[in-house]
């Protein structure tokens, strides 16, 4: 029963993040918002299926003290899955959207202690991303992802979430010789702190 609630509230958080998306869209009339429209519907469910599953594995693996931290951490990974939905369409996101997950991510810690787990290499990885954004050959979107990660779980969390998401994206790709275009790289990553949360 516990298990379904949860399934139910983490698919709840995700439609209500890919709504706000869509709204946001029509509000800068880049698409209608029309609930009606089967294609944005659809769309919508697509993406909202996996990342409330996410939301979900997150929120069923961790033991909660009070209702202020289950609330923390429901808009914590709503925002997250914002994130994620706009990088699936458009490659990118908008920068202020950081800003809440950045503040909850530390918000976190007012109630569970601070995990410090891999920290070395987890910041290891972290300049190696960032060379590769530098470069151009990875989104800061994506590393900035992953740092907040890392302040909102663990280092180590960070460190299997971005292994996830490199299998799910190779495994899924695999057969895709259009890999010289721009992936969207920010929702495996999403799905893959899921796995990472139901696997450990």
């Amino acid at each position: 029963m516990t298990i379904l609630l949860t399934f139910m509230l983490g698919l709840s958080a995700a439609l209500a993040a890919a709504a706000f998306y869509w709204k946001y869209l029509a509000d800068e009339a880049i698409a209608a918002f029309d609930l009606a429209d089967f294609s944005t519907a659809k769309k919508r469910l697509q993406l909202s299926l996996p990342f409330g599953l996410a939301i979900s594995c997150c929120l069923v693996r961790q033991n909660y003290v009070s209702c202020s931290l289950l609330a923390c951490d429901l808009a914590f990974f709503s925002f997250l899955s914002l994130l994620a939905t706009s990088d699936a369409f458009e490659n990118s996101y908008l920068t202020v959207l950081l800003l809440p997950p950045l503040v909850l991510a530390f918000s976190r810690h007012l109630f569970l202690p601070l995990n410090p787990a891999g920290s070395l290499s987890a910041l290891l990885l972290l300049f190696l991303l960032a060379g590769l954004a530098f470069l151009e050959k990875m989104g800061s979107g994506d590393v900035w992802f992953y740092a907040i990660i890392a302040a909102a779980l663990s280092p180590l969390a960070a460190t299997r979430t971005l292994l996830a998401g490199c299998l799910l994206c190779l495994l899924i790709n695999l057969t895709d010789w259009r890999l010289h275009e721009p992936l969207p790289f920010l929702p495996y990553l999403f799905v893959g702190l899921g796995i990472q949360a139901l696997i450990f």
